[in-house]
This record gives C-alpha cells, sequence and structure tokens, in this order.
C-alpha cells in the first residue's frame, strides 16, 4: 500500500548517509564513520492506523516488535496518552553483535498522525534513532533537526 508517496526525507546534516531500507520500512540513514558494533541509524516507519486504533497502542506495537529481539526489551518511558497526536517513547534492549557479546542499544520512538489527503485514511509515521546506549545523546541534536522538517 502507498502512504505519501510524494514524501520526501533529507538527512540532518552531512554525519549521516541515507542507505536502501529493509522491506517495509519508508527511509533509513546510517551514521558515517567507523564503529565498532553498531552503526548508528535514523529511521521512518510509515502505517495505517485502523479506526479505533491509537498512537500509544502503535507505540506499543513498536515496542513489542523489539521484544520480538529480546526478550528483556523495556520501554524505559512512554509520554503522550490516548487521543494526542504524538507519542514519545524510548526502549531499551540487547543485540548480540559476536558471540558472547551483546551490546546494549537504545531506540527513541516519535510517532505522530499525519493527515492523509484525499481520504478517510489515518497514518502513523515513527521516527526512530537507534544508538548504543552510552552514545545515544551524542546524536539527539541530530535526531530533533531531522524531526523538524515534518512540522
Amino acid at each position: 500500500m502507498a502512504i505519501h508517496d510524494d514524501l520526501q526525507f533529507s538527512v540532518p546534516n552531512d554525519n549521516w548517509e541515507p542507505a536502501t531500507p529493509p522491506e517495509g520500512q519508508a527511509f533509513i540513514a546510517m551514521r558515517a564513520g567507523e564503529f565498532q558494533h553498531f552503526r548508528p541509524s535514523i529511521s521512518v516507519d510509515v502505517a495505517e492506523l485502523q479506526p479505533g486504533a491509537t498512537l500509544e497502542g502503535a507505540g506499543e506495537q513498536m515496542y513489542q516488535r523489539l521484544r520480538e529481539l529480546d526478550d528483556d526489551a523495556s520501554l524505559v518511558r512512554r509520554g503522550g496518552e490516548d487521543g494526542m497526536s504524538t507519542v514519545v517513547q524510548r526502549v531499551e534492549f540487547g543485540a548480540d553483535v559476536a558471540e558472547g557479546t551483546t551490546i546494549s542499544l537504545v531506540q527513541l520512538q516519535f510517532l505522530t498522525e499525519v493527515p492523509e489527503s484525499g481520504g478517510d485514511r489515518r497514518v502513523a509515521m515513527c521516527f526512530m534513532l537507534t544508538a548504543e546506549a552510552g552514545t545515544i545523546s551524542e546524536y539527539a541534536d541530530d535526531f530533533e533537526t531531522f524531526l523538524t522538517q515534518f512540522n
């Protein structure tokens, strides 16, 4: 299903490189440079909201997707309430990068409902910043810059 075919994404600065997103994802950009275990990313998922669905419910689905990767994933914080136009959440989880080596990752998720022109469909966009837990704050300003293009 095509949602917002005309939607354009731009990287926040020259430190990010657009990449081919995995199937089902609308956009992904990877942080330029060399990283020992994990290359930070900014990504976007777009999905249709069913009648009666809430952004908080969509946020729960995003969290559960990460729990499929790591049973110990934890939803550290969720902001927003049913009926609001945005939900922000922080999910911490682990990823195996080599035998016997697991790293701690954080994904900041910003979900918002966007108006769909010419129809009755409701569309949610989930913007995500994923990085190692100890470095996530280094990329927060870039993520905020990325988000401002949609205000």
